[in-house]
């Protein structure tokens, strides 16, 4: 039986989630850059899948947890981003849930 991971756990995931996923996203970038006629490589397509899979992955969540994740974990955004849309307390709550959705939707 698996262990349900803590909430600071489940942040630290997405954060090399996030991490790995603008790496990937440079590397898919370049590789399918349309100037740069070549054969993509098995690194680079693993890169465009990885992207892709996130992408999707996130596409099945709901709109608040696409704009919290992507704005938390997979851009890099201003830490007060959400203070325009959200109140404090909204905020920590819909994040713990988007963690949680997110999380859920990536199999992790």
């Amino acid at each position: 039986m698996t262990e349900e991971k803590s909430y600071e756990v489940k942040q630290m995931m997405l954060k090399y989630v996030g991490r790995i996923y603008r790496e990937s996203q440079r590397k898919a970038e370049l590789a399918l850059k349309g100037d740069c006629v070549r054969e993509v490589s098995p690194r680079d397509q693993a890169s465009i899948n990885l992207v892709r899979y996130i992408d999707r992955a996130l596409r099945d969540c709901s709109g608040d947890t696409q704009l919290i994740i992507r704005r938390e974990y997979l851009e890099i955004s201003s830490p007060t981003w959400w203070q325009e849309k959200y109140a404090k307390s909204t905020f920590y709550r819909l994040k713990k849930e988007a963690v949680q959705e997110f999380m859920h939707c990536l199999d992790l």
